[in-house]
């Protein structure tokens, strides 16, 4: 049987917050919340709600939203992470920010981070020191196992934003290296 056969998506039968969305444009940063309620569509951009917003129709390729009572067609083209939305009220390019970035995205050049969850147990590196290609610098157990963390090349310590004892989450910073400059 079906019960919600005209339900919208995103539809819900109970209260939750809202959907949200993020991405990078022209102006900045675009923060996107969005909600369907037994009221209409809820939207709010960069903190600020629309009111007054009702969905018209949305297919993948085009969305029509009624905005204070005035219709408009928002042409929508995907190309991997990028939006190019084209309207009557211009062109907008939209580079959509992943809700959950990998750790390694974040990370700076040289920097050392932990492969999986664990306790350091061993640092045998400090600030200032030259490395090797292949040098150990750090081990971290993990469900009883160690793992040794090796210089990936050569150069000089510049941060231990770790110790021994510390519990470390993957993705997690451990040292910074520099490249030697002669």
């Amino acid at each position: 049987a079906r019960v919600l056969r005209r339900a919208p998506s995103g539809w819900r039968n109970n209260p939750s917050q809202p959907q949200q969305i993020r991405f990078r444009g022209y102006h900045g940063e675009l923060v996107v919340d969005y909600q369907f309620q037994r009221a209409g569509l809820f939207v709010k951009i960069n903190g600020e709600e629309l009111p007054g917003v009702r969905l018209a129709s949305a297919a993948p390729e085009q969305v029509r939203l009624e905005v204070a009572g005035v219709e408009h067609a928002y042409d929508v083209h995907r190309h991997g992470e990028t939006y190019f939305v084209d309207s009557s009220l211009g062109t907008s390019t939209l580079v959509e920010i992943p809700r959950f970035p990998l750790p390694e995205e974040a990370v700076a050049a040289g920097s050392l981070a932990a492969p999986l969850p664990g306790v350091v147990i061993e640092v045998k590196a400090k600030p200032g020191d030259v490395v090797a290609a292949g040098d150990a610098l750090l081990a971290i157990d993990s469900m009883k196992v160690h793992h040794w963390i090796a210089a990936p090349r050569a150069g000089c310590v510049a941060e231990v934003r770790v110790e021994q004892g510390q519990h470390v989450t993957a993705g997690a910073v451990l040292i910074v290296i520099d490249e030697l400059t002669e």
